[in-house]
């Protein structure tokens, strides 16, 4: 466990194929960042080792605030894991998408996303593809957890050109 201004992380290994990172406390940048730090100390432990994970997790259920800058910074997570063949996944979301601002709600949608640890893992453990996504404006049903209720975004309409 690491524990560092009121920010509390836990790494389990609960599958042989995936590692699940417990994050408590408040998520503000700078704990983000060494969540980040956490993440890129276990793919170089999984690549060391030759180990054959193919997920972590990030568990934020016992984030209790979420300062500007903590989940803008995870979403290099996905793209730092992806680079090693891992996908990376956030559970602990249900319930909590609707209070959170705009642009984190929006974060939160490059992320598959399922409502606890738990749910998470029995669908690694099955293959199931139930995840929260939102592509071109149109909602992908999750059977995992709440969607994601994002504004569509809006295209400019055309202006009509006068007669020639």
């Amino acid at each position: 466990m690491h524990d560092h201004n009121g920010l509390q992380v836990i790494v389990e290994a609960p599958i042989p194929a995936v590692r699940l990172i417990r994050v408590a406390g408040r998520l503000d940048q700078a704990a983000a960042a060494s969540v980040l730090r956490l993440v890129a100390v276990q793919l170089d432990l999984i690549a060391g080792r030759h180990q054959a994970v193919t997920d972590l997790v990030l568990d934020i259920e016992q984030v209790r605030c979420f300062e500007p800058g903590g989940l803008e910074s995870l979403r290099h997570a996905p793209y730092t894991a992806g680079q090693r063949g891992i996908g990376v996944c956030l559970s602990g979301c249900q319930g909590r998408v609707a209070q959170l601002p705009l642009r984190a709600r929006r974060l939160l949608s490059g992320f598959r996303t399922f409502p606890t640890a738990e749910v998470a893992l029995q669908m690694l453990i099955t293959g199931t593809s139930a995840t929260s996504t939102v592509e071109r404006g149109a909602h992908v049903p999750d059977l995992a957890g709440p969607r994601l209720d994002l504004p569509r975004p809006t295209r400019p309409h055309a202006r009509a050109r006068p007669p020639t």
